[in-house]
């Protein structure tokens, strides 16, 4: 059966389908909030699958928490012909840079975490190869559009952390291991850490001509212990560091090639995490994906 929508001059809906008839309160058209007219013509025109990935890369790094609103955002900044999207909550940060095709100027805008999650979704929906944005001038609002649909969201005031200024330079244990097997190995340490701190310890022992293995040991009051261990690439000194294993697992889902490199000076500093695909330019300044975890208080550290 139809349905049938009809009104009255009132801010309120009559619906009627067969036996059913029904009221639905509304609000008065006058206090919708006014939609803003923006110029694309002179808007930013990015590859949508690109986007689509950085945003993926990034957001979910985001805080969740609204008392510090600047970090539920995701830092877009453009550079000239480099784009890169930033994103953190403290205790783990996100990094994706990207080439465009042709030099745009300097901007940096913070736009909410949950604005760009929508993005994603409207892309994967409307299959759109580009998307346009308009860079405000000046204002606090953002305008983006694929296709036929458009978006609008509030920028996020506040200064953003210095981000660079927490990259390591250097290391001290590295440590390369197929990301698929770590992965997997975090997810299985996952299950006992989850029921309490949801800290896994990290034994990384170099071996001779560069073999070497990695031992996740988690343990809980309530469910029992976990020791895992496999076979990676570890140079340098030997180390036993605590990370939250489900942060881990969020930076490793987000690379995508077969082995993945992990950095660290010692047991409570931070790690640099990032795709083993080619040989590295200086920490921070490639493109691509890089990921910075910091530790957790383990026993005896």
């Amino acid at each position: 059966p139809e349905i049938v929508f009809s009104v009255n001059g009132k801010p309120e809906a009559s619906l009627k389908c067969g036996s059913y008839k029904g009221v639905v309160k509304g609000v008065e058209a006058s206090e919708f909030p006014t939609i803003p007219v923006f110029d694309f013509s002179d808007g930013v025109s990015l590859d949508a699958n690109i986007l689509k990935e950085m945003i993926l890369k990034t957001a979910f790094a985001a805080s969740m928490d609204d008392s510090r609103p600047v970090l539920t955002g995701v830092l877009l900044n453009i550079d000239g012909k480099s784009v890169s999207m930033v994103a953190t909550d403290g205790f783990r940060l996100a990094i994706c840079k990207a080439e465009l095709p042709v030099a745009l100027g300097k901007k940096q805008l913070n736009i909410p975490a949950s604005t760009l999650k929508e993005v994603v979704r409207i892309l994967g929906a409307t299959k759109a190869s580009q998307i346009t944005l308009c860079l405000p001038a000046t204002g606090s609002q953002l305008a983006m559009r694929c296709e036929n649909v458009q978006i609008v969201s509030q920028l996020i005031d506040g200064k953003f952390p210095d981000y660079q200024a927490i990259l390591p330079k250097g290391y001290k244990t590295r440590t390369v291991i197929g990301a698929v097997d770590l992965l997997k190995a975090c997810k299985q340490a996952g299950i006992i850490a989850r029921e309490g701190s949801n800290v896994v310890r990290f034994h990384l022992k170099p071996g001779i001509d560069q073999t070497g293995k990695v031992q996740l040991l988690s343990e809980s009051d309530e469910t029992g212990a976990s020791e895992i261990e496999l076979d990676a690439t570890v140079e340098g000194q030997e180390l036993e560091i605590g990370f939250n294993v489900k942060f881990l697992q969020d930076g490793l889902e987000a690379i995508s090639t077969r082995n993945v490199v992990i950095e660290i000076n010692a047991h409570n500093t931070p790690a640099i995490i990032r795709s083993a695909d080619r040989e590295a330019p200086p920490l921070g300044e490639e493109e691509g994906f890089l990921y910075v975890l910091m530790p957790m208080h383990i026993d005896g550290k």
